[in-house]
């Protein structure tokens, strides 16, 4: 089963980080020693899924794509002690789960991806997407499989967070590991991803 199989691989890639405490780990795939680190059975299959993903975004946006940057991301609760380990510090701009814009990280990021590995509720608890919204805050389940879409933009302020709350308090995986693969994509024809729905098919 595939997504097994790319957590696996990130497994693979960052049980070092693991091992000397870190809970935010990721991994570019895209990088040119990726196949060192994966191997070359692993590295096939993560460089395939960002084309069926790179498929599935410039259908669904109606423009021609190309990845601007990817990450295998494995993210784990903060350690007891560690800056972040306590709901008081849901705002620490060190920790994943702080509101941010994926554009502000870098500007050819047109269009965000996010292909869920496992799934809520079974493998971890916690790590919910919330895009916060002005009203309230709008919920994905993480669920294995899943693919999540959305323009990159200021439109578009997200964070991981707890199910529980619509309020940026508890903003965490609380229990076990969540992996992802996440995929940032260029639009050859910015103006037609910003004008695309909010979400994707996810």
């Amino acid at each position: 089963e595939e997504c097994a199989q790319l957590v696996q691989a990130t497994i693979q890639a960052l049980q070092h980080e693991q091992a000397h405490g870190s809970y935010e780990m990721s991994f570019p795939p895209l990088i040119p020693a990726a196949e060192s680190v994966l191997g070359y059975t692993n590295t096939a299959l993560v460089l395939g899924m960002i084309d069926r993903i790179q498929t599935q975004v410039a259908a669904d946006y109606d423009c021609a794509v190309t990845p601007s940057g990817a990450l295998l991301a494995w993210l784990a609760p903060p350690p007891e002690g560690k800056a972040g380990s306590s709901p008081k510090d849901s705002l620490n701009f060190n920790t994943y789960w702080v509101p941010h814009v994926d554009k502000a990280n870098r500007a050819t990021y047109d269009i965000s991806a996010i292909l869920y590995l496992n799934t809520c509720g079974r493998d971890f608890t916690g790590g919910w997407f919330a895009f916060n919204d002005e009203d309230s805050n709008r919920l994905v389940a993480p669920v294995r499989g899943r693919l999540l879409t959305f323009t990159s933009g200021f439109e578009n302020l997200h964070q991981a967070s707890d199910h529980c709350t619509t309020e940026a308090q508890v903003q965490r995986v609380e229990t076990g590991n969540r992996f992802v693969l996440s995929v940032w994509f260029q639009a050859v024809a910015p103006q037609a991803a910003s004008e695309s729905s909010f979400f994707g098919p996810g």
